[in-house]
């Protein structure tokens, strides 16, 4: 999930893969620039309404669908939304750079002219807090290295707007002498199994308010800011609300009753990251670093003697996505003030005998590797290098946080060390949001290692899903998939969910796979009905292997799924509802739905168009 960060992208942060209208782009450049000049020589901002070109008006209302009525679209839009949004991203960044470079605007004349430009789409409060959150990093780049605005706005939307050839052409290089690739099979009959819990996007809301109006003219209401409402249909629920996320209290419980229903059971607990909540106009570094402390001390409470699991997602640093370079030495923009101090919260999950271990590495570039089970060993890949709206891929988009090499040498040892691996991370590859190239990369690193190899774990998209990897020869052989984990907050739409899964192991033979997965929810109108003398009715919505009709959790299953979905309306309506987590959730196309399990690099449609048809 995402807000765009700053005023000129807002219009446009809701759609990729677009292209080019160089005569659109040239009018926005000259609109943008002639509203910058008479600011300048006014001394405030003139109506801005004047300046905005006629053929602009299906992207701003696309742009307000979008965050008022928190309708994702992405890489849904017609193609003339799509050829708008590169050409008004690249006209207007380009005479923002410009003028900023040849008028000698300071910081406040930026702020004062981007904050009613971004008013088109937005509240001005949020606008003017997302603005100033910004734009300090993005002044650093201006006078430090410079930005172009065919490439910020390549990185920013991603597919194949501006600059993506540049973007993209780059490779991370792997070992050779791959072992033949192995053919998984089923364990014997009754070998030994364990049970993982997964969470993921909790998105803990410490200001969220019952008795709030749910529809307050912001990306998110909910909160101690937003207005009272005396009208029940309109006021934020006592265990939350579909536009808002989480109430603390609600996650508290759910951890109680995960506890009360599966405590036993449970191995280990993976938690992918995302803990602050979406309000990224109105946050610091000590209001992001409160909900991971906070999230942190309520699963330890529960938990206190479970080995848990913690990765980064994009929103625990601020602002919100922004995660610089590992190299870059600039007190004002550096990550040390959000590495070391997670490392610190986290370091009493890891087994005693790793704890140095996992505080150095992660302290440093926000990943870490930890030997779980004997053969067994897990890699949490950072993936902030791969996020495009992250703006410092501007400065570096080569492996922005070399963590695609760290994942190399790392899975190159646990080969030779005849150990098998369960990765984890935050951002599924393929994703709308992650540079293709890094997908690309990714990808290629999962074949190189597949015998290695045995799971992969993602959160990020809020939906519940499933990735699968295919050789890139020939992109017909599955050579491995990733779960995609539905989110805990209701954050758009979803009932809070949590993940179980059954894996093999452990012993000498053990293969480490996931045998099954099971999702729990509760029907979160159901629960506002009731109160706050009822506690939440969880109950499993799904298994994978039974509900999803699959002989075994391997690769060449889930390709058949994907393929099933294509074709059969049934399956794939019964899909869909697990996807939204049985609830109101996103509207997305199935072509969308479909393609999203099958792509690893967002700039490539490949397996795609063989499942769904060209566009």
């Amino acid at each position: 999930m995402k807000f765009a960060a700053i005023a000129i992208f807002l219009l446009s942060a809701c759609i990729a893969g677009s292209y080019a209208d160089k005569d659109f782009e040239n009018e926005v450049y000259e609109k943008s620039t002639k509203f910058i000049q008479d600011f300048k020589r006014l001394g405030s901002a003139p109506d801005v309404s004047q300046y905005i070109p006629k053929r602009a008006g299906p992207l701003i209302n696309y742009a307000k669908r979008y965050f008022a009525e928190k309708i994702i679209m992405t890489n849904e839009a017609p193609k003339e939304i799509k050829d708008l949004t590169c050409s008004a991203c690249i006209g207007a960044a380009g005479s923002i750079i410009f003028d900023y470079e040849t008028l000698g605007l300071s910081g406040e004349a930026l702020t004062n002219i981007l904050t009613p430009l971004c008013g088109v789409v937005l509240d001005k409060d949020v606008c003017r807090g997302a603005i100033e959150n910004y734009l300090p990093e993005l002044k650093y780049m201006m006078d430090n290295k410079g930005l172009k605005a065919s490439r910020v706005c390549s990185l920013f939307l991603q597919g194949k707007c501006g600059d993506w050839e540049i973007l993209n052409n780059w490779e991370i290089e792997v070992p050779p002498g791959k072992p033949e690739p192995e053919e998984p099979t089923l364990p014997s009959e009754g070998s030994s199994a364990y049970k993982v819990l997964h969470i993921s996007d909790v998105h803990l809301d410490l200001s969220y308010t019952v008795g709030t109006v749910v529809d307050c003219g912001k990306p998110m209401c909910c909160m101690n800011s937003t207005e009272m409402t005396n009208d029940a249909s309109k006021a934020a629920g006592v265990w939350g609300s579909f536009t808002c996320d989480l109430p603390v209290w609600t996650f508290q419980d759910m951890l109680m009753q995960i506890k009360e229903n599966h405590g036993e059971e449970i191995d280990y607990i993976m938690i992918t990251g995302d803990f602050p909540s979406h309000e990224v106009w109105a946050q610091s570094r000590e209001w992001n670093l409160a909900h991971s402390k906070m999230m942190s001390e309520m699963v330890t409470e529960a938990f206190p003697d479970t080995l848990i699991l913690p990765s980064v997602g994009n929103h625990e640093s601020f602002p919100t996505n922004s995660y610089p370079p590992h190299d870059l030495n600039v007190p004002e923009f550096s990550i040390d003030w959000l590495y070391p101090t997670l490392a610190q919260y986290y370091s009493k999950w890891m087994p005693e005998d790793q704890q140095m271990k996992f505080v150095e590495e992660f302290s440093q570039r926000g990943h870490y590797s930890v030997v779980i089970k004997p053969g067994l060993r897990l890699v949490m890949v950072n993936p902030n290098g791969c996020l495009a709206h992250n703006f410092w891929l501007n400065w570096q988009w080569v492996d922005n946080s070399g963590v695609l090499q760290w994942l190399v040498e790392t899975l190159h040892d646990a080969e030779i060390a005849g150990e098998k691996v369960h990765i984890m991370s935050h951002i599924p590859p393929g994703n709308g949001d992650c540079l293709g190239a890094w997908g690309r990369n990714y990808a290629k690193i999962i074949e190189r290692f597949e015998n290695t190899i045995r799971a992969q774990f993602f959160g990020h998209t809020h939906n519940d899903q499933f990735l699968v990897f295919y050789d890139a020869e020939t992109q017909s052989r599955p050579v491995n998939f990733g779960f995609i984990t539905p989110s805990v907050t209701t954050y758009t739409g979803l009932n809070p969910s949590y993940t179980i899964y059954t894996i093999d192991g452990p012993g000498e033979s053990a293969s480490y796979r996931v045998q099954n997965k099971e999702v729990y929810i509760f029907r979160l109108s159901e629960a506002n009905n009731a109160g706050l003398a009822e506690r939440p009715k969880y109950f499993k919505l799904y298994d994978v292997q039974n509900d999803l009709e699959m002989a075994s959790l391997f690769p060449r299953d889930f390709d058949q799924v994907a393929r099933r979905l294509a074709t059969d309306d049934e399956y794939y309506a019964k899909y869909f509802r697990y996807y939204n987590h049985d609830s109101p959730g996103d509207e997305h196309s199935r072509r969308r739905v479909v393609c999203a399990a099958v792509t690893v690099s967002n700039i490539d449609d490949t397996k795609c168009d063989e499942l769904m048809g060209a566009e």
